[in-house]
């Protein structure tokens, strides 16, 4: 695998900063999210995707990372029904025969539909000039087929065996920890992911058994644009049952009450993409940390509702895809008491510890 002298450099520091600050018992993942692979917004973007994905790879197969996931906004949208299919299909196949668990979570782009962000003539490509919203959707089956479905194991765990319910978990017993996708939009009947947290997911009782929550859009309305209002589907029960399992106290949620005094996991990070900015806290309330990514397709940052992002990919569209600081996606390594992100590409790497 060739790749520039730059990128190659930074291959090296992240490798060796992985391996300095990760100890035997966090659990290391990658995370690509809004890649926006079909994106007229910036240039080059299919060979910056491409490459991350093998960059991640080599990661994996050096076996410094436990899983990798995407985090949503694999294309923009917007376009046929054919163009979406295509694009998400190849940006999901570049994952394929990975050595480790692969997690994909839907975004507010992925099923081809946005209607929030298309306004009249604000999209010249959209398919219905009349009333802004693109006719060619991608339903629950599509989508899970072109994605998750290719990498589902014995060890994932769904709500049921129907497709359309595209949040599940899958265990990674050597590091005591359940990695948890979580159905972010479009979920047809949030109750049921509800009851599938409550059920299926919050059910491990031993000790330095650790929780990590993978979404597109986050858990809190204060790390999302304010215009917006998007946070995960169902994101209040979740808030409590985080907090209960944490505080080893009781869950009063919207499909009953849940005790968990005898429990002895923990819900250690919650991870997203969706605000195209980065930003990474120890969330006192929930007593665990919360992160965006910031995104590793389209230049340009969002901002947050109550927390000022950390980076903002600045200068990343005067470079070429020979430059390492073009890109833009994290290795993280956590622990209940610590957090480490490691930037591949713009950015920097950061530290956050439990208070």
């Amino acid at each position: 695998m060739s790749f520039s002298e730059s990128i190659n450099k930074e291959i090296e520091r992240v490798i060796k900063k992985i391996t300095a600050v990760t100890d035997e018992n966090a659990v290391n993942y990658a995370i690509v999210t809004d890649t926006h692979y079909d994106t007229q917004q910036s240039v080059g973007t299919p060979e910056l995707v491409d490459n991350s994905v093998k960059i991640i790879r080599i990661l994996a197969e050096k076996g410094l990372i436990d899983f990798a996931a995407h985090c949503g906004d694999i294309t923009t949208g917007w376009r046929s029904g054919d163009s979406c299919k295509k694009h998400t299909k190849i940006v999901a196949d570049l994952f394929k025969d990975f050595p480790c668990p692969v997690v994909f979570s839907i975004g507010n782009h992925d099923f081809n539909h946005n209607p929030e962000t298309i306004g009249e003539n604000s999209h010249n490509y959209s398919l219905d000039g009349v009333n802004g919203k693109n006719p060619e959707l991608l339903d629950h089956k599509e989508w899970y087929e072109l994605t998750q479905k290719n990498f589902r194991r014995d060890t994932y765990v769904y709500g049921d065996t129907d497709p359309e319910t595209l949040y599940f978990y899958v265990d990674i017993p050597e590091k005591k920890t359940r990695v948890v996708c979580l159905q972010s939009f479009y979920c047809t009947d949030v109750e049921k992911q509800v009851r599938f947290w409550t059920d299926k997911v919050f059910t491990i009782t031993e000790k330095d058994w650790k929780y990590i929550f993978l979404s597109h859009a986050p858990i809190d309305d204060r790390y999302e644009e304010g215009k917006m209002h998007h946070v995960c589907a169902g994101a209040e029960d979740l808030k409590r049952l985080v907090t209960a399992l944490n505080t080893r106290t009781l869950a009063s949620t919207s499909v009953g009450l849940y005790d968990y005094g005898d429990f002895d996991s923990n819900a250690v990070a919650f991870n997203c993409g969706h605000m195209h900015s980065s930003y990474v806290e120890y969330n006192t309330d929930l007593k665990m940390f919360h992160s965006t990514t910031g995104q590793t397709g389209v230049v340009g940052s969002g901002h947050f509702r109550e927390v000022e992002a950390d980076d903002n990919a600045t200068g990343r569209h005067k470079l070429t895809n020979d430059d390492a600081n073009r890109y833009l996606f994290d290795i993280v390594s956590v622990t209940a008491e610590k957090y480490e992100r490691i930037r591949f590409g713009n950015g920097l790497d950061k530290t956050v510890k439990a208070e």
